[in-house]
């Protein structure tokens, strides 16, 4: 089986956002063909005390268009909740293509970026890129 990075595709689905910003609520298209799944990992950074952020999940047939929102895929921060994470796991896709999407964000949120992890590929993923992954982890530990 090997480690974790071996087994899985990660990607950096939508870049980090400072607070204050407005645009862009989508991030990335990801191609579900041949995993298992999708799992969105997106970092809530410093907020104002009432502020908070919802992660949810689109999809769609092809990276046309703005697709629709995956029912039931929703997570919310809780407000003023810095430095936390939240995580939204698409298991098995009904459409081929799933992409982060926040639907909330307080004036005051930082996004820290969303990495989009897909998972249970038939095939093992291809050497992950250098524009996602600064560097080949230093140390793998086995518990043997």
């Amino acid at each position: 089986m090997g480690n974790f990075s071996d087994n899985i595709r990660g990607t950096l689905a939508f870049a980090p956002v400072a607070s204050g910003s407005t645009g862009k609520k989508g991030g990335d298209w990801i191609d579900t063909l041949g995993c298992e799944g999708v799992c969105f990992v997106a970092n809530v950074g410093t907020c104002g005390s009432t502020d908070l952020m919802t992660l949810q999940a689109y999809h769609a047939t092809s990276t046309t268009g703005t697709g629709a929102a995956i029912n039931g895929a929703s997570v919310s921060s809780v407000a003023g909740a810095d430095d936390k994470f939240l995580m939204l796991d698409i298991y098995k896709p009904l459409k081929r293509y799933v992409q982060p999407y926040i639907s909330t964000r307080g004036a005051n949120v930082e996004l820290g970026g969303i990495m989009a992890y897909q998972y249970g590929c038939r095939k093992l993923p291809v050497t992950q890129s250098t524009t996602t992954r600064a560097a080949a982890p230093d140390l793998v530990v086995s518990g043997t």
